[in-house]
């Protein structure tokens, strides 16, 4: 399996950009995945980190995910099959 981009990578890489001056509002990295069940638990782990207190769970498949952290936006998707 295909190692995907964890929340600390994500602030990790924000960070780096921003220190080099680099986190313009138009700048998005975008991760394929591999499996809709994979898309699906990182969104529900991203519900979760910005819900703690939640006691609803995402339900359904999501065709992306997208987080925004400083200026950049995150979007992991399913990858398109050719």
């Amino acid at each position: 399996m295909k190692k995907v981009l964890k929340y600390e990578d994500l602030l990790k890489i924000e960070d780096f950009l921003r220190e080099e001056g680099l986190d313009s509002d138009n700048l998005s990295i975008v991760m394929n995945i591999d499996t809709q069940e994979r898309l699906n638990r990182i969104n529900s782990d991203y519900f979760f980190r910005a819900n703690p207190d939640s006691k609803d769970k995402p339900t359904g498949n999501v065709d992306n995910v997208n987080i925004k952290i400083g200026n950049v936006k995150f979007t992991y998707r399913l990858r398109e099959l050719e």
